[in-house]
């Protein structure tokens, strides 16, 4: 069951960096670099929001879903199910309307194109928080085909189409168009996980019928995820402060090709986003029965397999890393040597191996808040400090600082805390 698991979510995952890599080329290509940096700086504000409109619930709803489903506590996994929807929709909505309003007074910061396809870029709080969380739950009952499908695969190719149809009919493309394009594809993806998310809600609700009656312990549920979402904010700083920063303290262009290289970067993500997807819920399942010598075989499997693929993705990206970035076009050839350090940055966060899934599904993650709140905060104030005077050459150069840092830390904590050694090293 793992193994089939593991080979659907390395399909999915796989076919999601191929259409991300082409969708990243046909956006560059068609906005250029300072349209294409407009639109990745809104894009980076969503993914910093999302933070606060998923209330963590992405997190917890791996841990908790797999628990209930072992122990059968259909009561509690249908309140659960049914709360942390209603908790996400309603906070997100919340979250993109406060910054809606507040980006009337310092929009006047920015630039016309960065403004506009900000605020277009806001309805996709709400759509992509309801997606992750319903996709997490999902992961959590074992669906990890309707878990991944809609939203790394359904709503890629669906922009790719509009992207398309729209250069076909000889519209000029700007940042605000692809921001529409991106929101109506989002919306579909949410309608088809949606329909697969009451599909599953209506086989727990009836053995709940059964059994039980639905169960509600929100304020249980929100002291574990709240850490979360604080845990989840950290990490998208690190990863996203550098592309807001270069945009706002440099420029458009320099932002567009920065962007442009972490998305690369990204890519040799594969192997880890593949085996957590599927060993997530296997992780808080054996620390719920306390199995713990299975519990660290199979981190110790998955950290050296995650890292074989990064390491592969790495070593192609380093070699051939010109020649890919030509697709892009020719103002995104000075961006070579960020790609290198970003390349060199993944590689060392990738030697800590899934020990961030470790704290989080072992509940453990007051331990991975605290590393990654110090870490964020440096990497936030170094990016303010040395861009302006450096380039977009320094936010790299943090990254790998900051990243170095952090996984030490998280490595030992998790030895330290929970026993479990999550290098590939067996430390």
């Amino acid at each position: 069951m793992l193994a089939r698991d593991g080979a659907i979510a390395l399909t999915i995952k796989v076919s999601n960096a191929c259409l991300q890599f082409g969708l990243q080329i046909l956006l560059a290509r068609l906005l250029g670099a300072t349209e294409f940096g407009a639109y990745m700086f809104a894009i980076a504000w969503v993914n910093i929001l999302l933070i606060a409109g998923k209330l963590g619930f992405e997190s917890t709803a791996l841990r908790y879903t797999s628990s209930y489903k072992v122990l059968k506590d259909w009561g509690r996994l249908f309140g659960f199910m049914r709360s942390a929807l209603f908790l996400v929709l309603s906070s997100s909505i919340l979250v993109a309307i406060i910054f809606a309003i507040s980006s009337l007074i310092w929009g006047q910061y920015l630039t016309h194109s960065q403004h506009i396809a900000l605020v277009a870029a806001l309805v996709l709080v709400p759509i992509l928080s309801i997606m992750q969380v319903q996709g997490a739950i999902l992961r959590g009952l074992g669906g990890i085909f309707r878990s991944l499908m809609p939203f790394s695969i359904i709503r890629h190719m669906l922009l790719i189409l509009l992207l398309c149809v729209g250069y076909l009919y000889g519209v000029e493309i700007t940042a605000l168009d692809a921001q529409i394009f991106t929101v109506v594809s989002g919306f579909l993806s949410m309608i088809l996980i949606f329909y697969w998310f009451r599909e599953e809600r209506k086989i727990v609700s009836l053995k709940m019928e059964v059994n039980s009656q639905p169960t509600y312990e929100i304020r249980t549920w929100l002291t574990a995820s709240l850490p979360m979402m604080v845990v989840g904010g950290f990490q998208v700083i690190l990863g996203q402060s550098d592309i807001i920063v270069v945009n706002m303290l440099v420029g458009s262009e320099a932002g567009g090709v920065y962007a442009a290289m972490s998305q690369l970067s990204l890519l040799m993500l594969l192997g880890y986003a593949s085996v957590n997807a599927v060993v997530a819920p296997t992780i808080a399942k054996l620390h719920t029965v306390g199995k713990h010598q299975e519990l660290q075989s199979l981190v110790t499997l998955i950290s050296r397999l995650g890292f074989g693929i990064t390491l592969l993705v790495g070593v192609f990206l380093m070699l051939l890393g010109e020649w890919i970035i030509g697709f892009y076009g020719s103002e995104f050839e000075v961006g070579y040597p960020i790609l290198v350090a970003l390349v060199i940055a993944q590689l060392i966060g990738a030697m800590a191996g899934s020990v961030s899934y470790v704290l989080a599904m072992t509940d453990h993650q007051n331990y991975l808040l605290i590393a990654t709140g110090v870490s964020a905060l440096f990497n936030l104030l170094l990016n303010i400090l040395l861009v302006p005077i450096y380039g977009a050459m320094a936010a790299a150069y943090v990254t790998v600082m900051t990243i170095t840092g952090l996984h030490v830390a998280l490595v030992y904590f998790a030895h330290k805390k929970i026993g479990i050694r999550s290098s590939i090293f067996g430390l």
